[in-house]
């Protein structure tokens, strides 16, 4: 409570206080407990508010809720006078106050604060998010851990303080160091980063820099570098599909599964199995689950980045991925993305066979394939490059192919797809 300290200024607080969080009749497992730090301190002028919240959060941190030690005989005869039936307590000796366990509830406060000129001011606060125990497991196999200093000088003394740290604390979580030497600490122009799987290798990696006249200063650019985003086709598709990233990145899991519920609102099946692997293999997912999901895990990616801050100056996209990088640019809707890529698959089921054709991805140039190319045999489905060429034809016929070309030791490859895509 702010607590005015006259007779009539707490009660007007009192009341609308009480009418919001304790209007009625309250079990014994939904107390409310009023305080105030002006018994403590005294009229504070314009540091009561901050006076109030530090009070509050080392009263969280302390676990306790500390005896109020203002009442000396009895409390303002205007308070109601229902405190017990409401559950409202007024702490007149130290009382625990510790954060429920397992994290199924949250301890919650309200601070309450006035200003000479007729302000109000809250805060509702609550407990934070439990931190990882020290002896959780990180799925990443490699973490990065930055160094920087103003100067060459200073990033060879910081770097050699770390390495000092590191080998006075061989039991330091590796993770944790890689989160707060990257996301918690402002980097300047002269930096450096490493990796490794453990304390050691990331010791080593530190140690291995070399001389401070080799790290050159990296400035600021004057305008945000160009990056493009390059969206893939169905040939990058494989079983348990950025699992990885489903499991542990919280906000391309969300991206994920908001995709898949417009997928299945439009009556498309779940594309899930795909990423989380519960489905063994490719051939057990059709060609609507393999090509939606591969444009929906390529619009989450995309999000991703963008959520890092990465954000594309230009978009482009390859077969299928030409839908995601449309979404990415903003031309069409996840939603429409995800009934084009759809309904484009299910005519594909209805009017082509599969199995009956495949593709051969030839690392050659077009022309000196054309012997090969032919309305006949052969067909031309892509070309992804000077030397990279893909052709499309029976499955006979390409098998024949690829070992033609692999006795010529032309390399090859046939795509592990159901239809010869982009051919007639």
């Amino acid at each position: 409570m702010h607590g005015t300290g006259t007779q009539a200024g707490d009660a007007v607080e009192m009341k609308p206080v009480l009418d919001v969080f304790a209007p009625g009749n309250r079990g014994p497992e939904h107390s409310l407990h009023l305080g105030s730090v002006k018994a403590n301190v005294g009229h504070a002028e314009s540091g009561s508010g901050v006076t109030s919240l530090i009070k509050v959060l080392k009263m969280m941190e302390e676990n306790e809720i500390p005896p109020h030690c203002g009442i000396k005989t009895k409390i303002n005869h205007n308070f109601p006078t229902d405190f017990k039936v409401r559950n409202v307590k007024i702490a007149l000796e130290p009382t625990d106050w510790r954060r429920p366990e397992h994290g199924k509830r949250k301890r919650t406060v309200f601070l309450n604060n006035f200003s000479a000129a007729g302000g109000n001011t809250a805060l509702l606060m609550e407990d934070a998010p439990s931190v990882f125990p020290m002896d959780h497991l990180d799925p990443r196999s490699t973490h990065l851990v930055a160094v920087s200093g103003k100067s060459k000088l200073s990033i060879q003394k910081n770097i050699e303080t770390l390495a000092a740290f590191l080998n006075g604390n061989p039991e330091l979580s590796l993770p944790f160091l890689a989160y707060t030497s990257t996301a918690r600490r402002m980097h300047h122009s002269h930096r450096v980063i490493v990796s490794g799987h453990d304390l050691r290798s990331t010791k080593d990696a530190l140690q291995g820099l070399g001389p401070s006249e080799d790290l050159k200063s990296i400035p600021i650019p004057a305008k945000v570098p160009k990056v493009n985003f390059v969206f893939t086709g169905q040939g990058a598709l494989y079983a348990s599909l950025a699992r990885q990233l489903f499991d542990h990145i919280s906000s391309f899991g969300a991206s994920i599964q908001r995709f898949d519920r417009i997928a299945q609102s439009q009556g498309f099946p779940s594309f899930v199995p795909l990423i989380d692997g519960s489905r063994g293999g490719l051939q057990e997912v059709g060609p609507v689950v393999s090509q939606v999901g591969t444009v929906c895990v390529q619009m989450a990616l995309a999000q991703l980045w963008i959520s890092w801050g990465v954000y594309p100056s230009t978009v482009i996209g390859h077969s299928l991925g030409e839908y995601a990088a449309l979404h990415t640019a903003g031309v069409v809707s996840a939603s429409d993305a995800i009934f084009l890529a759809g309904i484009r698959a299910q005519v594909l089921e209805e009017r082509c066979n599969i199995g009956t054709h495949a593709m051969l991805a030839v690392k050659a140039s077009l022309s000196s394939l054309s012997n090969y190319v032919n309305r006949q045999s052969y067909e031309v489905a892509c070309i992804n490059g000077p030397n990279e060429t893909v052709l499309s034809g029976t499955i006979s016929g390409i098998d024949l192919l690829s070992n033609i070309l692999t006795a010529q030791n032309i390399k090859s490859i046939k795509l592990d797809v159901p239809f010869a895509f982009h051919s007639s």
